[in-house]
């Protein structure tokens, strides 16, 4: 709702722009992005170019997120690994699982 607030002080033009970039990129404004947009209006500088740059960030929300169920990786880690270093330890277990696949490939290939 507040960012559509925030757009609606922009004229039909700039709203078509940012509607334009929510269709070919399917996805919506945050509303930090909003009101900055509105800033752009403001002072007279929210042009296609700078509706498109906005809209293009990254947002954290739309950042890739891998979930994995608890209670099954739980069961495949040591019980000496605390759980606030859970995240660690299964990234260090990747990258080794990594190594391994990449020196077999290397192995398999001479």
């Amino acid at each position: 709702m507040r960012p559509a607030v925030e757009l609606s002080y922009l004229d039909e033009d700039c709203q078509r722009d940012v509607v334009d970039e929510i269709d070919l990129n399917d996805c919506t404004p945050s509303h930090d992005q909003t009101i900055r947009m509105r800033k752009f209006f403001n002072e007279g500088k929210l042009t296609t170019e700078a509706v498109q740059a906005i809209m293009s960030e990254e947002k954290p929300n739309q950042r890739e997120k891998i979930v994995l169920r608890g209670d099954k990786v739980r069961s495949l880690i040591p019980k000496s690994v605390p759980l606030n270093q859970t995240e660690e330890y299964i990234c260090k277990a990747l990258e080794h699982y990594g190594r391994v696949l990449k020196n077999r490939a290397d192995r398999d290939s001479r």
